[in-house]
């Protein structure tokens, strides 16, 4: 694993885990609602990676990560890193972010803060939703 920011690794003996899981039912609660999150963010991942458009797949991450009203994100590691992430170089991630603020979409008081202009907090999933859709390339037909 490669850390983003500064880490502090914990070991903890897999039958320690097991035996918290099996006698403690507010740590199995825990550990599940944590892993049930840890999919959603990899199914939100993969499907804004397979929007074409590297502004679009951008302002998509963007509203699935901003919160608030106006929706604002405040980033803790390097766009290096979302670059990484949404698999764009950071040059595309940086022309990105530029062609959104061009646009309107976005604002950045700072090189590590976005507001995002097109949506409030409570109307992120849609707003993502629409435009993933209108990003994803169209199916051809069996018979063509």
């Amino acid at each position: 694993a490669i850390a983003d920011i500064d880490s502090e690794v914990v070991a903890v003996p897999k039958s320690n885990v097991l035996a918290a899981i099996e006698h403690d039912a507010a740590f199995a609660q825990g550990l599940l609602a944590a892993l049930a999150k840890q999919v959603r963010d990899l199914r939100g991942t993969i499907e804004i990676r397979n929007i074409r458009r590297a502004s679009d797949r951008l302002l998509a991450w963007l509203e699935l990560n901003a919160t608030g009203s106006p929706a604002k994100l405040h980033l803790s590691r390097p766009w290096a890193a979302v670059s990484a992430e949404l698999g764009l170089t950071p040059e595309a991630t940086y022309r990105g972010l530029a062609d959104l603020e061009r646009s309107g979409s976005i604002q950045r008081p700072n090189r590590q803060s976005v507001v995002l202009k097109t949506l409030t907090g409570a109307d992120a999933g849609s707003t993502t939703k629409s435009r993933r859709q209108q990003s994803q390339p169209r199916a051809r037909s069996a018979q063509s």
